[in-house]
């Protein structure tokens, strides 16, 4: 494009290519439109409504202030891709989604292809799909680089030589890619596809993985996260509503997102929704906390608006709330209130699990706090248990003492030293 365009041609542009040659939803082009607009407060304020690269440069470049990507809420990083997709729209007039490429073709990529249909059958979940699909494409796109693009000509040289590519900075990555290799050559074995059961000679790796000790807060700390709030506001009273729904109700940043007024029994003192994550109805009590922080924010806080959603954007349009949305604005209030993070994790999930502790140092059994939580199986809440450390130490075993005549006998240290 030769001629740069103003914002409002830009921004109207990109937004149609978004609609109509990506088919994107409305959902996601409000989001977009949305985080859009502190570029133009940006352009603003700089005497300037012509859209260009450096603008969107010298935009990034005060947004970032010195920080890495990685030290970004999940919603300024979408703030981030947002500028950059309007600024590819404004250097070339189109938008390539950014997705990955895979190399599924030729024969090896078809077994590939049609061991991963056979999963789906099973009902695996999309994402492990993707995860295996992206690990086979790395191994069949290296294959070829080598000429071996039939299934007899894989041997185990070049099985090795691929794993040494692998990047072991990254061993949860090359543990899950060792075992999906095991699994495709036990399947072309078991099918008949190849003489030998290539799988053995996928080396066993030393990676021991497990899931990470979650994050909790004593009460209080929970008590002064919550004090951090300027209930004053408009903006505080939407913000301690949604404090107290995390830390009271446990519930996940998506389902706060997602919470309607018709998800609201105020007559009977409840709150049922349909979990987004586990698609699980629960039902949860309306606590009187929590049922009068969420009138505040209805009453005196919340935008005029048609939404359904309880929880609005702070500004015009008002739109409903995002679990990014949410899970910035709990870690921010964290940072506010001073509470030390170190090594902690500090968003919607923190919460949660600190509900989980205050439950199990009430002697709640598993059963009721997997109600709670909206889990499917007990199983799923026991990951839990390890954030009880004084029911943990209820469990240890004294060390007997070591009798005095065992260093005597023979074989003991003092034997020797008669």
């Amino acid at each position: 494009m030769q001629n740069r365009p103003n914002y409002t041609d830009a921004t109207l542009g990109a937004y149609g290519y978004l609609k109509d040659r990506l088919d994107y939803k409305s959902v996601t082009l409000r989001h977009y439109r949305r985080r859009w607009l502190p570029l133009k407060d940006f352009m603003e304020a700089n005497g300037t409504m012509e859209l260009d690269p450096m603008v969107c440069q010298d935009y990034l470049i005060r947004f970032y202030n010195g920080r890495s990507h990685r030290d970004l809420t999940e919603n300024e990083k979408l703030i981030v891709k947002a500028v950059s997709v309007l600024n590819e729209f404004v250097e070339t007039g189109q938008i390539i989604p950014k997705r990955k490429i895979l190399h599924l073709d030729g024969e090896i990529g078809t077994a590939m292809k049609d061991f991963l249909e056979s999963k789906a059958v099973l009902k695996v979940k999309k994402n492990t799909l993707d995860k295996n699909a992206s690990h086979y494409s790395t191994f069949n796109l290296f294959l070829a680089s080598r000429g071996i693009r039939k299934i007899d000509d894989i041997d185990p040289r070049s099985i090795l030589d691929f794993i040494g590519t692998l990047d072991i900075r990254h061993p949860a990555k090359t543990h899950d890619t060792l075992a999906d290799l095991r699994l495709f050559f036990s399947h072309l074995f078991d099918t008949g596809s190849t003489v030998q059961n290539l799988s053995q000679y996928v080396p066993a790796d030393n990676y021991r993985g497990g899931p990470r000790l979650p994050s909790r807060y004593n009460e209080s700390e929970i008590i002064s996260l919550l004090a951090t709030v300027d209930r004053g506001t408009k903006l505080g009273k939407r913000d301690y509503a949604i404090l107290v729904m995390a830390a009271r109700l446990g519930l996940r940043a998506s389902d706060i997102a997602r919470l309607e007024f018709s998800n609201l029994h105020w007559e009977n003192g409840t709150i049922t929704l349909t979990q987004f994550k586990t698609q699980k109805t629960i039902t949860l009590p309306l606590l009187p906390n929590v049922g009068n922080a969420i009138l505040a924010y209805i009453q005196y806080g919340r935008g005029i608006s048609d939404e359904k959603n309880v929880f609005l954007q702070a500004v015009h349009p008002y739109m409903a709330m995002t679990p990014q949305n949410i899970s910035g604005m709990v870690q921010r209030y964290f940072k506010k209130s001073g509470i030390s993070a170190k090594d902690r994790r500090h968003g919607c999930h923190a919460l949660r699990h600190s509900l989980v502790k205050e439950l199990l140092g009430q002697g709640r059994p598993l059963p009721v706090i997997t109600e709670i939580l909206g889990h499917r199986h007990v199983d799923s809440a026991r990951y839990y248990i390890h954030i009880d450390e004084t029911k943990l130490r209820q469990c240890t075993l004294d060390v007997p003492g070591v009798p005095a005549g065992f260093y005597r006998q023979e074989g003991g240290v003092s034997f020797y030293e008669r």
